[in-house]
């Protein structure tokens, strides 16, 4: 990517953030802190990301601003019945969602790939055309021709994004997930990509995105194509976008 000073670099990464808090607790006031953020310094943050219970007081936190309410379906293992899942598309569309991560059911989609195009193909539906992430947990799957399977069979039916994981895994996002995930888009002629699960650090989120822009080129690296799902993650881009240093470390979850 054309060289830019960390902080210009970290301003950038700023728009490309899928703020999440995805904590099992469920806590309204984790949300509402979460949501406080996703106004810096420096620009708004792409999305937040919450729980459907959360969905319409991202609604309201963030009315009159440019920045996108995600919310998760079919979470965190993917298993859930059609029903239930359509069920919280719907509530959660009513009450403001603009954006739709959904899990594949990965375990299967490895041996049958079209249920996976058939299942996100439905989420699309339901969610009247808004983007549509598919979560493939590729820290649950045994190599890249399997991430790259089930990343094909997701953005044949439609999915807007495909994603690393769900930050409830032991593996989250990898570098080499990333790049299987890149090269079925690039086959695809399609989609954009979310890396999620255990991104902290400036560096770390850097190193994504220039791999994005080496395989896919400069432009994709912004909103409407490559996005970071994390929490603590905003404060180290924050902190590098004012001039500071690095301080942070990576781990697991969000």
């Amino acid at each position: 990517m054309t060289e830019l000073s960390d902080a210009a670099y970290a301003k950038r990464l700023i728009g490309c953030l899928d703020l999440t808090e995805l904590s099992d607790d469920r806590a309204a006031d984790k949300a509402d802190r979460l949501l406080e953020k996703a106004r810096t310094p420096f620009g708004p943050v792409a999305a937040v990301c919450v729980w459907p219970d959360h969905v319409k007081r991202a609604a309201i936190a963030v009315r009159g601003t440019p920045i996108q309410i995600a919310t998760v379906v079919n979470f965190p293992g993917g298993e859930e019945p059609w029903e239930q899942t359509q069920h919280d598309i719907r509530l959660a569309l009513a009450n403001g969602a603009t954006e739709i991560d959904v899990v594949v059911d990965y375990r299967r989609g490895v041996e049958d790939p079209h249920a996976v195009t058939f299942s996100v193909r439905q989420v699309k539906d339901a969610a009247g055309g808004l983007p549509v992430k598919a979560i493939l947990e590729t820290g649950m799957l045994d190599d890249i021709d399997d991430m790259q399977l089930l990343a094909g069979a997701a953005l044949t039916g439609g999915a807007d994004f495909v994603k690393t994981s769900t930050g409830k895994v032991k593996t989250g996002a990898t570098m080499e997930a990333a790049e299987a995930l890149l090269d079925a888009i690039a086959a695809a002629g399609t989609g954009g990509l979310k890396v999620s699960g255990g991104v902290r650090g400036f560096a770390e989120a850097k190193a994504y995105a220039d791999l994005a822009a080496r395989k896919m080129g400069e432009a994709f690296v912004g909103p409407k194509t490559f996005r970071i799902g994390a929490s603590s993650l905003l404060t180290d881009l924050v902190a590098v976008a004012g001039g500071e240093q690095s301080s942070a470390t990576s781990g697991s979850g969000y």
